[in-house]
């Protein structure tokens, strides 16, 4: 398969990305696509997966980006995509009366989390691995960082950066 091309190159990214991470969720989700722009959690009783494009750069020395006049990066080997995913589960709440969530509730939406977390590792790292080279030029993943909770939602968060031939 050759590398991404053309003007929905980023998006063929985020596709495969979403397809990789759907694919390795062990505990359904609801709604599931890609987003334009910041994620919103609206609408997403008790799963989302949702991925977004955010910011794409041109790099010299990937993952960095070029910083500078325009001039140095009209040379530029290859454009970077960051790619935003998100799995947000519904948050424990109190019942009538009650100031907190059960623990036990709490406990249970950490082990899907957890589970989220480690399935998303390990699918974003055999995708890099088998595409480095073949698809895309490299990639990183970021850190897998929690996310809220806001409102009764709850979840994870992993930003991949990944590298494309410049053209």
């Amino acid at each position: 398969m050759p590398y991404y091309t053309g003007p929905t190159k980023f998006y063929q990214v985020a596709q495969a990305v979403h397809s990789t991470v759907e694919a390795a969720l062990s505990n359904d989700v609801n709604r599931s696509g890609i987003v334009p722009g910041a994620i919103a959690w609206d609408d997403s009783p008790c799963g989302l997966l949702a991925v977004s494009l955010g910011t794409i750069f041109l790099s010299d020395n990937f993952p960095e980006p070029i910083e500078g006049p325009v001039g140095f990066q009209c040379d530029a080997a290859w454009e970077v995509v960051q790619v935003v995913i998100q799995v947000i589960r519904c948050a424990p709440q109190p019942a009538t009366g009650d100031l907190a969530p059960k623990i036990e509730a709490q406990e249970s939406t950490a082990a899907v989390m957890a589970a989220d977390a480690a399935e998303m590792v390990k699918s974003i790292s055999a995708w890099i691995c088998a595409q480095r080279g073949e698809t895309i030029v490299d990639a990183i993943m970021g850190l897998v960082e929690p996310q809220g909770p806001e409102g009764d939602s709850v979840g994870i968060q992993m930003i991949v950066n990944v590298a494309l031939p410049r053209g």
